[in-house]
């Protein structure tokens, strides 16, 4: 059984082993423990006490590096369970959330189970839907349009920039960007998310 770290809202869920992405346990310098090793893998830790939901989600968190710098030790175990692991950690990243999860935990509540069979059926594309379409010329192109699209199980919208005529005989050059609230749209001069 595992539990989203970040969704999570059994206060009195504890583990002693945690699942996080092979990016964080790069961050917490554990990439050099062959159990995490493997750059795209989930990796399982052990703390020397036990996780709650308070002391976890500063390990899984990046955006509370600097309130909480202090964290570990930490141990890289052997991960039997290869494939769940995966499929949780697409299940986050489908669901917009961080990549972290106690393992087993006790007093967590009810389970609801997903096979790691089901994940076709949530990352299927032909699930998105064209919310609306107009052109838009932009400083690089004036035959231009933005494309919204939306999914009935996500909240957000994601938006696609198309240039030109597309003719479908190949697939399209494809630029993919993060939301970047201060640069793209306030025009921040501390973020260079803008000019690339």
């Amino acid at each position: 059984m595992l539990l989203p770290v970040e969704t999570a809202i059994a206060a009195g869920a504890s583990s002693s082993q945690m699942l996080i992405s092979a990016a964080r346990a790069a961050t917490l310098k554990l990439a050099n423990q062959r159990e995490a090793a493997a750059p795209h893998a989930p990796v399982l830790i052990r703390g020397a006490d036990p996780f709650d939901l308070r002391t976890a989600r500063p390990v899984a968190d990046p955006a509370l590096d600097l309130g909480n710098p202090l964290k570990g030790p930490f141990q890289a175990e052997a991960l039997d369970w290869a494939d769940a692991a995966r499929a949780a950690m697409e299940l986050a990243r489908i669901a917009g959330i961080l990549p972290a999860f106690l393992v087993d935990p006790g007093n967590a509540g009810e389970a609801h189970w997903v096979d790691p069979t089901d994940l076709s059926a949530w990352s299927d594309t032909s699930a998105l839907t064209i919310a609306t379409r107009a052109r838009l010329p932009v400083a690089a192109a004036e035959d231009a349009q933005i494309v919204a699209f939306r999914s009935a199980d996500d909240l957000r919208e994601h938006v696609a920039l198309v240039i030109g005529e597309q003719d479908n005989s190949r697939a399209p050059l494809v630029r993919l960007h993060s939301e970047c609230l201060t640069g793209d749209i306030l025009g921040s001069l501390k973020c260079d998310c803008g000019p690339q």
